[in-house]
């Protein structure tokens, strides 16, 4: 992952499929989680969908001290 410090390796822990309610209905999604490297490293969870060639359906970044207040959740709304 690039960013405007420099480039690293970011690694996911899959952490197993689930049903997810959406804008755009009900899908089966693979869940990841970012795997944590530093102390400070924010919480991020990607949720996958299989059944559309393992589309992003939902992206939740979020601070690792205030989750609840510092966050960016984005979901799709669409179906392509």
């Amino acid at each position: 992952v690039a960013s405007l410090d420099g480039a690293s390796i970011w690694e996911f822990v899959v952490n197993g499929q689930a049903s997810l309610s959406l804008p755009v209905g009900t899908l089966q999604v693979v869940e990841l989680s970012r795997k944590q490297r530093h102390e400070h490293d924010p919480k991020l969870q990607i949720w996958l969908a299989p059944d559309w060639g393992y589309l992003p359906v939902r992206i939740l970044q979020s601070s690792r001290t205030a989750p609840a207040q510092d966050h960016t959740d984005l979901t799709l709304s669409k179906l392509p």
